[in-house]
């Protein structure tokens, strides 16, 4: 394999979460760093949806994290950006979202994964949104580097 393929796939596999698929934790940050750059100049509105999901819901259930990273990739838009830390928490930025826009798609992500899990490993579910300039620090304080 000639050299440039093989820096290429090393760096390539740096951005992605190998058990999702998704962007890795630390890609994600870039982007996250890069639209609040935009905001701050540009005042481009953005919000961020947050999911966390116990471990305990892949140890009782035969689900595993690609699974479930295919069902929220498939409830947001596609400019939407979809981070993961590898554990079963999810980052998904919202581009040109306010708050309310954000608050629906957590409210419908939290239906689709209830439905796919069951009630009650759906209930432990935690989805928060967040959105700026309304939580512009808290989001700073969740993705410094």
């Amino acid at each position: 394999m000639p050299t440039k393929q093989r820096l290429f796939e090393s760096e390539w596999q740096g951005c992605v979460d190998l058990n999702t698929g998704l962007f890795s934790a630390r890609f994600f940050k870039s982007i996250i760093a890069k639209q609040i750059q935009s905001f701050e100049r540009y005042k481009t509105s953005f919000s961020i949806v947050l999911v966390s999901m116990p471990k305990e819901i892949f140890e009782q259930k035969s689900f595993d994290l690609r699974e479930i990273a295919l069902l929220v990739r498939s409830n947001v838009r596609l400019v939407d950006e979809i981070g993961s830390s590898g554990d079963g928490r999810f980052s998904i930025l919202l581009p040109h979202t306010t708050l309310p826009g954000a608050e629906s798609v957590a409210a419908r992500l939290k239906s689709r994964l209830t439905e796919r899990l069951g009630s009650e490993s759906g209930q432990k579910v935690q989805i928060k949104a967040l959105s700026v300039p309304e939580n512009l620090d808290d989001i700073k304080k969740l993705f410094a580097a």
